[in-house]
């Protein structure tokens, strides 16, 4: 009889974790979207409202900022490391930014200009402004 309360207890704690996981991943995916969804709306009011944004991009240990101007124009600052660039170009594409008027790269660091190359990949990029 006792060994059938711990076979229960067992499940029963499996499950708890498994619910608890799954949960977790729904929230995290939620919170995920909802950045993008906001960033993308920030965008398009920028134009409308006469206000500068600016999104500090998660690159993990590196520098990306979009600057998004009432008058429509893109400034990017930095790309972070390579490692990150997939991110950053997905954030740019979900938040609208397709075009990059300004792409300021600030210094030759990997963590600041390592996702450069998939940014001019994947986005029109006009002016690149870096120091020699």
């Amino acid at each position: 009889m006792k060994n059938l309360k711990k076979i229960k207890n067992i499940k029963n704690k499996k499950s708890c974790l498994a619910a608890f996981m799954l949960i977790a991943v729904l929230a995290a995916a939620a919170a995920f979207y909802g950045v993008f969804d906001a960033a993308k709306a920030q965008l398009a009011s920028a134009k409308a409202d006469g206000v500068a944004y600016i999104h500090y991009i998660d690159v993990d240990q590196g520098d990306a900022s979009l600057i998004s101007l009432p008058d429509g124009s893109q400034i990017l600052i930095d790309t972070g490391p390579q490692s990150e660039a997939g991110n950053l170009t997905k954030y740019l594409a979900r938040a609208g930014a397709d075009t990059i008027d300004y792409l300021i790269l600030t210094h030759p660091h990997e963590d600041h200009i390592g996702g450069a190359p998939r940014v001019f990949e994947t986005c029109e990029v006009e002016r690149v402004i870096m120091p020699d």
